[in-house]
């Protein structure tokens, strides 16, 4: 329900509080990046986020969507 709603920074909150693994925390990270990039396009704070879930983010995920965004604004400028 939390993530249906987009209220990231609270499920966050909820799980640093309850204890959860840290693992399950980056996910939770992971999750609001990727809500961050996609729906809100803000790639700065998208990108704060894939850094605090650092600890089990593939590196190539994260190029990936850098790499593709590049792409998007070289095919704007030509």
């Amino acid at each position: 329900m939390i993530y249906e709603r987009d209220l990231y920074v609270l499920a966050v909150q909820v799980a640093q509080k309850a204890g959860v693994s840290k693992q399950q925390q980056n996910a939770i990270f992971r999750r609001y990046g990727d809500y961050l990039y996609h729906s809100k396009k803000d790639y700065d704070t998208a990108m704060q986020q894939y850094l605090r879930a650092i600890d089990n983010t593939e590196p190539s995920q994260v190029i990936r969507k850098v790499s593709l965004t590049a792409h998007r604004l070289r095919l704007l400028l030509v």
